[in-house]
C-alpha cells in the first residue's frame, strides 16, 4: 500500500515529530511513501528509532545530516510538525 497523497504523508510524519512514540507501532515502510523527501525523512526517523533515541525535530535533523537541505531544511520539518492539529486520526491516515 503506497500513500499517494502528499498531505497525508506530511501529516503522518509531522505527527511522529510531535509524538515520537507513534513510530513504535508503525506499519509503514519506506516504500509506502510516494514523495522522495518523505521517504528520506522516514528513513532518518527509522535510524533514530533503531538507535533507541527519541524521535523529534532535533534527532531527525541530526540523522539527516547534509540531506537536511534536500528535504527543505529544518523549516520543513517544523512546518510539518506545526500543521498537526490532532493525533487522534493517526492510525486512520496510516491505512
Amino acid at each position: 500500500m503506497k500513500i499517494t497523497n502528499y498531505e497525508t504523508e506530511a501529516t503522518l510524519l509531522g505527527a511522529i515529530l510531535v509524538e515520537g512514540t507513534l513510530f513504535n507501532n508503525l506499519e509503514l515502510e519506506e516504500e509506502h511513501f510516494y514523495d522522495a523527501r518523505h521517504r528520506r525523512i522516514f528513513l532518518a526517523m527509522k535510524e533514530v528509532f533503531e538507535r533507541k533515541q527519541p524521535i523529534d525535530i532535533v534527532t531527525v535533523t541530526t540523522a539527516l545530516q547534509d540531506d537536511i537541505h534536500q528535504i527543505g531544511g529544518t523549516l520543513y520539518l517544523t512546518e510539518m510538525a506545526g500543521s498537526v492539529a490532532t493525533l487522534a486520526n493517526f492510525k486512520q491516515h496510516e491505512h
